[in-house]
């Protein structure tokens, strides 16, 4: 076995010992021959690494979990070549001979470099501008990888998240050859603000009032200890204002933001975040105070903090800022006053709402609900009939519809009145909008779909299954998988007919999400439906109802698993044995066992895993 091999070996155990669902969305690994028609333009003789790693599994058949930490897209060989000869198109930088096998949430990715007898692999981060080689070879990047979940330099914290010790991890990098520019950090917390008097402030202390006020009405720094981000605001400040820019229409984002960098140092905006969390009355007034601050996050942190208080005493300045020249501030003035609950705002957030940017606009929609009053109704219809209208005109550019519309659904779920109750069906049933929405990669969740039916659900509206029926069964794609999405989310079991609707779906995706929504509702009605889909031709949709069928111990669940231990699909048969040995039913020992002759070296492993956890339950 080569030290490739032995470490995807070691990789593939660690995951199975800890994430085994990552193992299970992983694809059947690809013959040599495969690999050679899959490659056979591209330029170069493929190293020996590149067999190997592709004979062991050929990427993700969706994202489940990371095989390499925090790397999302371990890409198929066809996925790889696809992105590989994208990046060629467009990046200068690219190399004809690179082939992009990892990419992070598309931030940055790995390639290794091919026709070399030993191929490198390159580290790239386009955004930074950052081209450099990491590792000397795949191997090394994969012993280092082995031996990063081994020892605990990558773990799953208590929420099952995978973290990193950074100190281990720099330990292991060195040990396998780590070729990369980035300075060893020790391991530190994240701090969102500078150190400041307010950080170290305990919100348990008699005197953290004191000490809040104190820090936020601390001077900045002074220009000689500022840091260099800060000295360039000052510059950049100081040179716009020679050349009059702020005396421009729409200059104030600039002057804020600019103002933000220089001012937040001291500690302003986190000592008016924590004075929010004291709780202490004697806040609202300093808070008020900070309202004219120079720095738009203390501003922002103090409208809060003043809406958190709930003292009336705000109520005035925060209808003053309703009127301020940065739309930020607007926007987040009328949050606070929502909170508050003075119906003296209403009518000035009702005009806000009228004249509002469309940046900002879906954060007034919200104010409004929280105040529950009819009168907010018809401006919430108008400002969405308005904007559905430059939406419709332009659905490609103007992504702010999707978050007001939603913003609006939310508000009138909010008022208890037949007017809201029938625009709420007239959102749901829109399909025109849904489906131009999801022509953008924004999608805000909960969606709006699963706002308006959950709500129409509660108040009983007796047609809103069969819209969502009917909206399951659109021709238009992108209606259905925004449906079955707000489907998923959602526990109430009026929508379990509609899930079983779904799970006929022609489109995987929807059948996928159909099938997990099921499994949570548990729901004896759902078994026939989805042993009948056991007949798929998708391997992805069996799977998917074989981990569904763990949720159920009946004779017949039971006996179909043992049945899936023969699927012609090893991540079929792999699925199968971990849900039996999740069941800790003494009855699959035996059957498990055989398990262990499978051609598949991965159900061998789960099966073995399986019964070391029935043997626990002995």
């Amino acid at each position: 076995m080569s030290n490739l091999t032995n470490a995807l070996d070691r990789i593939e155990n660690w995951l199975i010992k800890n994430q085994p669902e990552v193992v299970l969305s992983l694809q059947p690994g690809l013959t040599h021959k495969e690999i050679d028609d899959i490659t056979q333009k591209f330029p170069g003789d493929l190293p020996a690494e590149i067999y190997e790693f592709y004979g062991w599994h050929n990427g993700f058949s969706q994202f489940n979990g990371y095989v390499i930490p925090f790397y999302d897209n371990y890409l198929s060989l066809v996925e790889a070549l696809q992105w590989s000869n994208e990046h060629l198109e467009w990046y200068e930088e690219w190399q004809p001979n690179w082939l992009l096998f990892l990419d992070c949430n598309g931030d940055c990715q790995y390639a290794i470099e091919i026709g070399k007898k030993v191929s490198p692999i390159w580290y790239i981060d386009i955004e930074c501008d950052v081209c450099e080689i990491h590792w000397l070879s795949l191997t090394d990047f994969l012993m280092f990888v082995a031996e990063s979940y081994e020892v605990g330099a990558y773990y799953l914290n208590d929420k099952g998240y995978l973290e990193e010790a950074t100190q281990q991890l720099i330990s292991v990098k060195r040990k396998y050859n780590y070729q990369g520019t980035d300075e060893a950090a020790p391991d530190t917390l994240f701090q969102p603000y500078p150190p400041s008097v307010a950080s170290g402030v305990n919100l348990s202390d008699e005197n953290a009032l004191g000490q809040l006020i104190q820090g936020l009405q601390a001077q900045p720094v002074d220009q000689a200890a500022s840091t260099m981000m800060q000295a360039m605001a000052a510059n950049t400040l100081e040179t716009l204002r020679n050349l009059s820019f702020f005396e421009q229409d729409g200059s104030q984002p600039t002057l804020s933001s600019l103002e933000s960098i220089m001012y937040d140092s001291a500690g302003h905006a986190l000592a008016a975040a924590k004075l929010g969390e004291l709780g202490d009355p004697g806040a609202v007034e300093p808070l008020i105070e900070a309202l004219n601050d120079r720095s738009s996050e203390v501003k922002a942190n103090a409208f809060h903090s003043l809406g958190q208080l709930g003292d009336q005493r705000a109520v005035v300045p925060l209808l003053d800022r309703l009127e301020d020249p940065d739309d930020l501030i607007r926007s987040q003035a009328a949050l606070a006053l929502a909170e508050l609950g003075d119906a003296r705002a209403i009518g000035p957030i009702i005009e806000l709402l009228r004249t509002e940017n469309e940046w900002q606009c879906s954060a007034v929609a919200s104010a409004l609900g929280k105040f529950k009053d009819p009168i907010v109704i018809e401006p919430l219809i108008e400002r969405l009939q308005s904007s559905k209208k430059n939406f419709l005109d332009s659905p490609h550019t103007d992504k702010n519809f999707i978050s007001l519309r939603r913003s609006v659904a939310l508000s009138l779920s909010m008022i208890n009145d037949k007017k809201a109750t029938d625009t709420l069906l007239e959102i749901l049933s829109d399909r025109d909008t849904v489906s131009l929405a999801q022509t953008g990669t924004y999608v805000e969740l909960p969606n709006t779909t699963q706002i308006a039916a959950e709500e129409l659900l509660r108040r009983q509206s007796p047609v809103v299954i069969t819209i969502l029926d009917e909206l399951l069964q659109d021709l238009e794609h992108k209606v259905r998988f925004n449906t079955i999405k707000a489907l998923t989310n959602m526990a109430n079991i009026q929508v379990l007919d509609s899930l079983l609707v779904a799970l006929s779906d022609e489109n995987a995706d929807i059948q996928l999400m159909a099938i997990r929504s099921l499994a949570k509702h548990k729901a004896e009605k759902a078994i026939g439906p989805l042993l009948k889909t056991l007949a798929d031709p998708n391997w992805e949709v069996r799977l998917e109802v074989v981990k569904a069928l763990g949720n159920y111990r009946t004779p017949e669940t039971f006996k179909v698993l043992v049945d899936m231990l023969q699927d012609e699909s090893q991540n079929v048969r792999s699925g199968a044995a971990l849900t039996l040995g999740n069941l800790g039913d003494s009855e699959a020992y035996t059957i498990l066992q055989q398990s262990l002759e499978d051609e598949s070296l991965t159900v061998r492993k789960i099966a073995q895993e399986a019964l070391q956890k029935l043997d626990q339950t002995k």
